[in-house]
């Protein structure tokens, strides 16, 4: 029975793995105040963001308005990584959750990043614009 177990474990993980689909949406993001991006190979030319942040344990993620992919988050440096916990805190009055934010940074091509590589791709942000809580209205 042991025997067995292992192998249809690894068929499950990997059946799964399988429906995971990645949609590349258009997303918002311009250099300047948001906007719709026409071509989506623009992506990687962009440096300011719009969307929302979570963070909590083994997760730092970015959701940007327009796109179903999650984006590891990783500062540029330490006073960015401090900035971005503080902000974080204040914007979500101590509760769980993501809080909108608009962000400047880069991202790395679509590959696998982060805790486990559950995520699309990385974000190194190098400035936060803005962080607050969520709102009606935002990403629309």
């Amino acid at each position: 029975m042991n025997r067995l177990l292992l192998p249809l474990i690894l068929l499950t993980l990997f059946s799964l793995s399988a429906c995971q689909t990645r949609v590349s949406a258009v997303p918002t993001a311009t250099r300047g105040v948001p906007t719709p991006i026409t071509n989506p190979d623009d992506l990687m030319n962009q440096d300011l963001f719009e969307g929302f942040y979570s963070f909590g344990f083994e997760t730092s993620a970015f959701t940007p308005c327009g796109v179903k992919e999650h984006w590891w988050v990783g500062p540029a440096n330490d006073e960015v990584g401090q900035e971005l916990v503080r902000a974080r805190e204040a914007a979500a009055s101590g509760k769980e959750g993501a809080v909108y934010a608009r962000l400047r940074g880069k991202i790395t091509p679509e590959g696998s990043y982060g805790h486990l590589g559950f995520y699309a791709r990385e974000f190194t942000v190098s400035e936060i614009v803005d962080l607050r809580a969520q709102q009606a209205g935002d990403c629309q």
